[in-house]
C-alpha cells in the first residue's frame, strides 16, 4: 500500500492524526479516543500498520515518520488553499497571540520565581492559583472564538472547545486537569491543538 495521502481515507486521516497529535496511545483507549467501534478501529489500523505509518509497541500505537508524513501531505492536499491566504495568516498571528499568552500562564502555572532562577511551584498559595486558573479560563475563551471561525472551513477543530471546557470543569476537583500530561488537560488539549492547526497549515 503506499504511503501517498491520496491513500488515506477520512476515517484513516482521522486516526493516523490523533496518533500522530498524541504521539503514544494505548491501544484500548484509541476507539474511544475516535468514536469508532473496536471492530472499526482494528481494521484502520490494520492498513496503518501494513502502510508503516504507525508501529504497535507493548501495547501502545506510536507513529513513525511515514504516518507523519501522511498527515502533512493529507493537509496539504485538501486544505491547500488555506496556506498563505490573506485572511488566514492574520488568524494565524492572532492566534500566535493567544497561544503566547497560554504558554505564559502554564509557565506561571508550573514554576515559582526563586531570584533569578525558575524553581518547581508547590502550590501552596490557592489564592495565587486560582488566579492563573481564571487567566487561563479566559485565554480559553479567545481561543474558542478563533477555533469558531476555523471550524468553518475545517470541521475536526470543533473538538478543542469541549475538550478545553470539559477539562476546565473538573479543576476545582482535580488541579492535574491544567497541565498533567497523564490526563487530558488543559496543557495537553492545548499542546495537540496546536500541532494540529501547524500541519494544517503547513506551519513548522
Amino acid at each position: 500500500m503506499s504511503t501517498g495521502a491520496q491513500q488515506l481515507s477520512s476515517d484513516m486521516f482521522r486516526t493516523l492524526n490523533t496518533i500522530v497529535l498524541k504521539k503514544s496511545i494505548a491501544l484500548d483507549v484509541l476507539p474511544g479516543a475516535l468514536g469508532f467501534d473496536d471492530a472499526t478501529t482494528a481494521e484502520i489500523l490494520d492498513l496503518l500498520l501494513e502502510a508503516g505509518h504507525v508501529v504497535v509497541d507493548d501495547g501502545r500505537v506510536v507513529p513513525e515518520i511515514l504516518g507523519v508524513e501522511a498527515v502533512r501531505q493529507f493537509n496539504a492536499a485538501n486544505w491547500a488553499e488555506l496556506r498563505g491566504r490573506p485572511e488566514m495568516e492574520r488568524w494565524y498571528e492572532r492566534f500566535e497571540q493567544v497561544d503566547d499568552l497560554m504558554l505564559a500562564a502554564m509557565e506561571e502555572w508550573r514554576h515559582a520565581s526563586a531570584g533569578p532562577n525558575r524553581v518547581p511551584n508547590g502550590h501552596s498559595d490557592p489564592g495565587c492559583e486560582d488566579k492563573i486558573i481564571s487567566r487561563i479560563d479566559g485565554i480559553i475563551g479567545k481561543v474558542e472564538d478563533l477555533l469558531e471561525q476555523l471550524t468553518r472551513r475545517v470541521e475536526r477543530f470543533a473538538h478543542y472547545p469541549e475538550r478545553l471546557e470539559a477539562a476546565m470543569d473538573l479543576v476545582d476537583s482535580d488541579r492535574r486537569y491544567i497541565s498533567d500530561v497523564c490526563v487530558d488537560s488543559v496543557g495537553r488539549i492545548w499542546s495537540e491543538m496546536v500541532v494540529d492547526i501547524r500541519l494544517l497549515l503547513g506551519r513548522t
